[in-house]
Parts: structure tokens; sequence; C-alpha cells
């Protein structure tokens, strides 16, 4: 079991950096916040009775969110790399959808 997991690692190593999901969100994000003790994402918040909201990111995209139904208003946006502008819910249910996809593969190697 050892051995197929290493390779499968192994590979996963070779095709950085694709996939993005892993080596920029996974890995990336885990860097940041164990290394670094940052988060590479913004939020905004709004109680207000404003029915959307815009914020800038950082590559000077502007995101907005529009509210539906009325109450308060938060966005948690990537500011930098590949998944700029994207919200960060979206993105880690990608990477969980990649990390069941990538468990399933090893799982198959190892009834091989």
């Amino acid at each position: 079991m050892a051995e197929v997991i290493r390779q499968q690692y192994e590979s996963l190593k070779r095709s950085k950096p694709e996939p993005a999901i892993y080596w920029a969100f996974i890995e990336g994000e885990r860097n940041n916040v164990l290394k670094e003790y940052q988060f590479s994402g913004r939020h905004a918040s709004s109680t207000t009775s404003a029915s959307s909201m815009s914020l800038a990111v950082g590559n000077g995209q502007i995101v907005t969110v529009t509210r539906d139904p009325p109450g308060e208003l938060h966005m948690h946006v990537f500011n930098e790399g590949p998944f700029v502008g994207r919200h960060q819910v979206a993105v880690a249910k990608a990477a969980l959808a990649w990390w069941e996809s990538y468990l399933a593969e090893v799982e198959t190697r190892l009834r091989e």
C-alpha cells in the first residue's frame, strides 16, 4: 500500500503546476496558513439594505455579489493566484472533489 501511495504522489509531483486545485489551493493554502499565518482571500460583509456589494481583488477585478433574499451579505473570495475572484467555498468544493477522485484512483491501484 505504501508503495502505491508513494508512486501516486511522485506522479502528482511530476505534473506540477497542474492540477492547480492541488498545487495552488490545497498545497498553497496549507503553506500560507501553516508557514506564513495568512489566507489569500478577501472578506466583505454588509448588514445594510443594499441589494449588492462589490469588492476589488488583487488583480484589479471587481467581484459583485447580489443579496437574495434580504439579510446579511457576506462575500469570501480569493485575492490572488489562479482562483482570484472565485468564492472560497466553491474552490473548497472543487478541492474536495479532486481529493475524492485522487483517492479513488489510489484505491483502484491498490486492488490491481
